[in-house]
């Protein structure tokens, strides 16, 4: 019995995270859910559909973009590289005053202006531990954005059995805490209500303020690029899978002081 019992939880334990996540996104989207409902005629299995449809077009649309950006603005640098194509402009004289970073900066930025193939080739150690780090993060971020589509289809599939899946919820409380089950459960419901305003808030934020930079540098596209910011700082994925691909690209036509600043805003943001 006891093998049989870990046999199964070795089986369901890849979908315990993705059922959990799609029971807190319930239960943070629910008030919402009954609104589209009663819109629709209190056709609950209708405005359940229509939020998994449009989950998963919000989810996996700008993921796809994401990853594809990320991919091939790699594959483009290192194209150009190899056909020495890029060339790195001489720093500016009063970088080398700037505190701190300002010596090592100016010195590396020399090295790399004047001979950027000896530069690569001292730094490929470096170069290759960030390219594997950039090739997970890349992986990661795909695979959590397939995780939070499984969720959204879960969530949806919750909503419309929210009523008894409450009643269970209290039940359960209720046996670990008697008389007050049903208090400790609507705790739990207005504390991820209120974490999930907060992450959304802060993703929102990020999203305005990575718009800003775009928008300040002249990038095509700079609305669909911050709002896939927004989007996968909401579902917790790193923005540096966006955000640094594209700061290669802005160094490879904007001047070297525009684009550092740029790069610490982004950094920031």
């Amino acid at each position: 019995l006891v093998i049989l019992v870990s046999y199964c939880l070795t089986i369901i334990s890849p979908f315990v995270g993705l059922a959990i996540w799609g029971i807190v996104m319930a239960v943070a989207i629910y008030p919402v859910f009954l609104k589209v409902a009663g819109m629709l005629g209190d056709r609950s299995k209708l405005a359940a559909t229509l939020f998994i449809v449009v989950g998963l077009a919000v989810v996996l649309i700008p993921g796809w973009a994401m990853t594809k950006s990320a991919i091939l603005s790699i594959m483009s640098f290192a194209t150009e590289l190899r056909a020495g194509n890029i060339e790195v402009p001489p720093p500016s004289e009063s970088v080398a005053g700037w505190p701190l970073i300002g010596e090592p900066l100016y010195a590396a930025w020399a090295g790399a202006a004047s001979n950027l193939e000896a530069t690569l080739n001292q730094c490929q150690p470096l170069l290759r531990e960030v390219g594997a780090w950039f090739a997970r993060t890349i992986g990661s971020a795909a695979i959590g954005i397939l995780q939070v589509a499984a969720s959204v289809i879960i969530a949806g599939v919750v909503m419309l059995y929210a009523k008894d899946g409450y009643a269970l919820s209290c039940a359960i409380a209720e046996k670990i805490t008697p008389n007050r089950g049903q208090h400790l459960t609507d705790i739990s419901i207005a504390t991820i209500r209120s974490v999930t305003n907060g992450v959304i808030g802060v993703g929102v934020i990020q999203g305005v303020l990575a718009g800003i930079g775009f928008f300040v540098m002249g990038l095509p596209h700079a609305g669909l690029l911050a709002a896939i910011v927004l989007i996968t700082s909401i579902i917790q994925v790193p923005a540096v899978v966006i955000i640094a691909p594209i700061v290669v690209w802005v160094f490879s036509f904007a001047a070297p002081v525009p684009a550092t600043i740029f790069a610490i805003y982004m950094l920031f943001a």
